[in-house]
């Protein structure tokens, strides 16, 4: 058996770690958009799009035309059964088999939520449809 801040805290660090995950893969994708330059910075991938008429082609970033909505990690719902018992004031739990019939039998419910806006990459983007 263990505290139960020390059962609230490890689930709390595996969720913030898979939301951890979840960004950086996101930023990853963002950035397959953009070529790196020889001086290491970044320039966006474009295609250019022969306009009807006279008008010639337009150079247009590639990341300009796509969706830029987020997969993100908004909310984790989280339930066990759980024993528990008081030592010394402290609440201890335990997801095991209870080791005496005197331990009492919760069900216990986390639920984690947070919604995080890509603001950053909607600015790049709506900054660099700002040069079209």
């Amino acid at each position: 058996m263990i505290p139960l801040e020390t059962l609230l805290g490890q689930v709390s660090h595996a969720v913030q770690t898979a939301g951890g995950a979840v960004r950086q893969a996101e930023c990853g994708q963002f950035l397959n958009w953009f070529e790196t330059g020889e001086d290491g910075g970044l320039s966006p991938k474009a295609a250019s799009f022969r306009l009807s008429g006279d008008q010639g082609a337009v150079n247009v970033p590639l990341v300009s035309l796509v969706n830029h909505n987020a997969l993100g990690l908004t909310g984790v719902k989280l339930s066990m059964n759980v024993h528990a018992k008081d030592e010394d004031g402290r609440l201890l739990v335990g997801v095991d088999k209870p080791e005496e019939e005197a331990a009492l039998s919760h069900k216990l419910e986390l639920e984690f939520g947070k919604v995080s806006p890509a603001e950053g990459a909607a600015r790049i983007v709506e900054r660099q449809n700002q040069f079209l």
